[in-house]
C-alpha cells in the first residue's frame, strides 16, 4: 500500500506543479487583462458619470431660469434617491404663480390717498380717512331733495305732537 501511494505521491506533485503553472500563467495574463479593461471599464464608468452630472446640472439651470422648479422626474419623486416615489404632494404647485406675477400699477385714486395718508402721518395735513367721510356725507346732504327733508320735519312734528297725546293717556 505504501509503494502505491509513493508512485502517486510523484504523479500528484507533477499535478500540483502542472496546476500552479497554470495558476501563475492565468494571474499573469488576467492581471495584465484586468488592468488594461479595469483601466477602459473605469474611464467608462467617469464618463458615463460626468455626462449623467452634467445632465443633472444642466436641467436644474434650465428649470431656475424658467421659473418651473420640480419638473424633473427625480423631483417628482420617480427617480432614484431616498425619498423616491413619494411624489410632490397634491397642492404642492398652488400659488406658485402669484409670487411672480407683475405688480399692476395702482389707480391714481390709491395713489392720491397714499400719499395723503403719507401727509398726514408727518404731520403735515388731515386725516385721509376722516375727510372721504365728510365729503360723502357732505354730498348726501347736498344730494338728498327738499321735498324729503320738509316731510321728514312733518313727521317729526307729528312725532312730537303724539308723544304728549301718549304722555296724558
Amino acid at each position: 500500500g505504501g509503494g502505491g501511494g509513493g508512485g502517486g505521491g510523484a504523479t500528484l506533485s507533477a499535478k500540483f506543479e502542472a496546476l500552479k503553472k497554470m495558476r501563475n500563467s492565468a494571474k499573469a495574463g488576467a492581471g495584465k487583462m484586468s488592468t488594461k479593461a479595469g483601466k477602459a471599464g473605469t474611464q467608462e464608468r467617469r464618463a458615463q458619470t460626468a455626462k449623467e452630472q452634467k445632465a443633472k446640472r444642466g436641467a436644474a439651470l434650465a428649470e431656475k431660469r424658467s421659473g418651473k422648479a420640480g419638473t424633473t422626474a427625480t423631483a417628482k419623486g420617480k427617480g432614484k434617491g431616498k425619498d423616491a416615489g413619494k411624489g410632490k404632494g397634491k397642492d404642492a404647485d398652488k400659488g406658485k404663480g402669484k409670487e411672480k406675477a407683475k405688480e399692476k400699477e395702482a389707480p391714481p385714486r390709491d395713489l392720491d390717498k397714499e400719499m395723503d395718508m403719507y401727509w398726514y402721518e408727518a404731520g403735515k395735513g388731515d386725516n385721509p380717512d376722516a375727510v372721504a367721510m365728510n365729503n360723502e356725507l357732505d354730498s348726501y346732504w347736498q344730494s338728498r331733495p327738499a321735498a324729503d327733508a320738509a316731510a321728514d320735519a312733518g313727521v317729526d312734528a307729528a312725532a312730537e305732537a303724539a308723544a304728549p297725546a301718549v304722555a296724558e293717556a
